[in-house]
């Protein structure tokens, strides 16, 4: 655990931002600003193993008489076992990814990170491999950790992300009545579903929450994509996240994800349809707070905040994911009127599987309506939008470019020709109404979110 203070350009002539107030409004002017303080807050690290060596022994003997049962089954309709699908693509499941995200969610890039993967040496306590020939695994481990990302507890608590059938199967094992808000590691059990597939696979989904499993039934059928439960912390947890087992029919472990380095000693090929990058580095979230948020295993607070006064601290901060060694990401904020107020920077020295900088600054006088902070990171780019003062009604017109986003307190009347590219993003937020008149045009491929919601609204 380690807190990394940012180094700022003018290292020489400031030192460590962090430690004083680099500039003042009085002192620059109309120049840009930059942060009186600026750092990665320390995280919460892992806290070892999310299933203990006699838990893991219990669900193997439990999948081992499912798969008994089944076989029997087979064998009494005259049916044959299906051809284990271990070598080749045309005899197993292809997974799609067993996660997914609430359009609620605002303005997210990303909502996870991976943590661990399956331990190929699942009995040698003294070395770890994953199938990249790295160690994010732990001794035994036999899935892929999925942790939700930032804020896991806030994330948890509003059920914004929910466990998916990775393939369409037969649900053969269901359990929700543990408890769900497990922070340390020592507790047995956790909620689960499991799923048989046409080829005898089994996937397993853990940690999901209390009486948030699906309503359906052992032996019940379900089609990829489909809710099998949301995300949570039950049993040996200590945060939010899910832990995704495939097995195929002679109990084997299976680690679907594959590269040809000969480190993968569970597959010969990937299993996903379109699988992740074993390092997926990305913005997953940008965010405006009015103090410093805390995040810990057990409690956290966010201090989300999207409408500001002048005069007020803002605080910007970047949630990152799996990012390299000396990442750099940089981002300006945009005044209503277009003007830049501020440029600058975020430093990631070592890499990590998660970073979370903050930046504050003081709001200057005037300048009320909508803001703009766009990110740069890794070739792409990341918004997020806020107020200060917070505007009656909103008109916008004409030709506009690039990301905009345009929030009121009670109405908003768009005739804006959104002249932007796919992906870009456009919010409209007020909250009584939103019209879109005559003129208004937003092209193929632009993701536009309208939300009836006031200035005050912080998800």
């Amino acid at each position: 655990m380690k807190i990394v203070l940012v180094i700022a350009f003018a290292v020489i002539a400031n030192g460590l931002y962090g430690q004083k107030p680099v500039t003042t409004l009085a002192e620059k002017g109309n120049e840009l600003q930059q942060p009186f303080i600026s750092k990665l807050l320390e995280l919460p690290a892992d806290k070892g193993e999310c299933m203990t060596p006699a838990e893991k022994a219990y669900y193997d003997q439990r999948a081992r008489e499912l798969n008994e049962k089944w076989r029997q089954q087979l064998a009494a309709e005259g049916k044959p076992v299906p051809d284990t699908g271990r070598a080749g693509r045309a005899n197993h499941i292809i997974l799609e990814w067993p996660m997914k995200v609430s359009g609620d969610y605002d303005m997210q890039y990303k909502y996870f990170y991976k943590g661990n993967f399956v331990d190929q040496y699942q009995d040698d306590t003294a070395v770890h491999l994953d199938y990249n020939c790295w160690s994010r695994t732990y001794n035994g481990h036999d899935a892929s950790d999925i942790s939700l990302w930032p804020f896991w507890w806030r994330m948890m608590d509003k059920m914004y992300v929910t466990a998916v059938a990775a393939a369409p199967g037969v649900i053969i094992e269901k359990v929700d009545t543990i408890y769900d808000r497990q922070c340390v590691i020592g507790n047995p059990g956790s909620n689960r579903v499991w799923i048989r597939h046409f080829d005898g696979t089994t996937t397993r989904y853990h940690h999901l929450k209390k009486n948030g499993v699906t309503s359906k039934e052992v032996n019940d059928t379900v089609v990829t994509g489909e809710f099998l439960g949301y995300i949570a912390s039950s049993g040996n947890s200590t945060n939010p996240h899910l832990h995704f087992a495939v097995y195929d029919w002679l109990d084997r472990m299976i680690e679907p994800f594959f590269i040809n380095n000969n480190c993968n000693f569970y597959a010969t090929e990937t299993w996903w349809n379109n699988q992740e990058p074993y390092w997926d580095s990305k913005v997953n979230r940008v965010m405006t707070h009015s103090a410093p948020p805390t995040l810990e295993h057990c409690t956290e607070i966010v201090n989300a905040k999207n409408n500001f006064n002048p005069g007020d601290p803002l605080y910007v901060g970047i949630a990152f994911s799996e990012n390299q060694n000396n990442d750099l990401a940089t981002y300006i904020i945009v005044k209503p009127d277009g003007n830049t107020f501020a440029s600058w920077f975020v430093s990631m020295p070592f890499q990590d599987i998660r970073n979370y900088s903050v930046d504050g600054y003081t709001l200057p006088a005037g300048n009320n309506g909508t803001w703009k902070i766009e990110v740069t990171y890794r070739g792409s780019k990341y918004y997020h939008f806020f107020t200060v003062g917070c505007p009656a009604n909103l008109a916008p017109g004409g030709t506009q470019s690039g990301s905009n986003g345009y929030i009121a307190a009670n109405t908003i009347s768009s005739t804006v020709n959104h002249s932007i590219s796919a992906g870009d993003k456009v919010l409209y937020q007020a909250q009584d109404h939103i019209v879109f008149k005559p003129g208004f045009r937003a092209p193929a491929g632009v993701i536009l979110k309208t939300r009836l919601a006031g200035c005050g609204y912080a998800e």
